[in-house]
């Protein structure tokens, strides 16, 4: 049973600091968040000796790469492309994409020095105010971004296969597979390549009003990752505001808030059995964005919820 961490949270932390901390507590895995400005992995400087000791360091503590997130950066090749992505990289819309695929290239390579099987990342969207249907020619304009997608990322998608390494794309509004449709419709874009798949985040997808079981049953294999992020839904303040709300993630009584594991709305043990029914094999990685729990609670929290549910399939 490989129960991981998501470093996003833990990115200002030094490595050894971290691997000491979650393996206090019984975490056997991590998801390293490759961004740039982490201070653990720097992809540009990256090399087969620093994945050997890497892999040395953690497998001492009982700690294994199990993935890669770099989603961040991955939505540059699709966009935006405006102000809002300045922080990754300022320049015109030809260098954020070349910077885009450079970065998702450098993740896959540094994954397979450290036999990480699977890196996350998001597809990014031009312009996402295109999913809602009016003008009438939004319409038109969304179906062309998944050509789009088909021709920037089938090379990656080969790259990726050619280096043993799977690309999970986590879906959420912003991107092109926001929902059970156009997750699947992500997948036929690029003729099923075999490298492409799923990262299941079940909190993107019930404050949606999507039922995240049934997500699981129309993806089934082409589910690659798991993050474990549960999601509150402030019912009172979703009859005010409605569910796409706008301003800061830590809003007070926001309609929609993640929470650790067991502290939202999730129905979790439907959603385990579901995945053990569908042959899921893959790491199960806690996440922790939750406005209201110290980290530090979070993660022994997140673990303990984490293992007593696994434990009724996994070994």
């Amino acid at each position: 049973m490989k129960i991981g961490i998501m470093l996003e949270a833990l990115k200002d932390l030094e490595l050894k600091e971290v691997v000491k901390k979650i393996s206090s507590i019984g975490y056997n895995g991590v998801e390293f968040f490759a961004s740039k400005g982490n201070k653990h992995i720097d992809l540009d400087s990256f090399t087969e000796s620093d994945a050997i000791k890497m892999r040395r360091y953690l497998k001492e503590h009982g700690i294994e790469a199990l993935s890669i997130c770099n989603s961040h950066e991955a939505q540059l090749i699709l966009g935006p492309h405006d102000s809002s992505t300045d922080h990754l990289i300022s320049g015109t819309a030809e260098e954020k994409i070349r910077y885009g695929v450079r970065r998702v290239k450098r993740t896959i390579e540094v994954a397979q020095l450290l036999e990480a099987p699977v890196i996350t990342v998001f597809t990014g969207c031009p312009n996402w105010g295109k999913w809602y249907p009016f003008p009438d020619l939004n319409v038109e304009i969304w179906e062309k971004y998944f050509e789009l997608f088909a021709e920037r990322w089938l090379p990656i998608l080969d790259y990726a296969k050619d280096h043993d390494v799977k690309l999970a794309f986590e879906g959420e509004p912003g991107n092109l597979n926001y929902n059970i449709e156009n997750s699947l419709q992500l997948i036929k874009s690029v003729n099923y390549h075999k490298s492409l798949g799923i990262c299941y985040d079940p909190s993107h997808i019930m404050w949606q009003g999507i039922d995240p079981v049934r997500y699981i049953y129309e993806l089934k294999d082409r589910i690659f990752n798991v993050h474990l992020k549960d999601v509150e839904i402030l019912r009172f303040r979703v009859a005010r505001t409605g569910v796409m709300a706008s301003g800061p993630m830590n809003t007070y009584a926001r309609s929609f808030r993640f929470r650790v594991p067991g502290w939202g709305d999730l129905p979790w043990k439907k959603i385990i059995s579901s995945l053990y029914e569908v042959g899921y094999k893959g790491p199960f990685i806690v996440e922790l964005e939750d406005p209201l729990i110290p980290l530090d609670k979070g993660l022994k929290l997140g673990y303990e919820y984490a293992e007593k549910l696994l434990s009724a399939f996994y070994d």
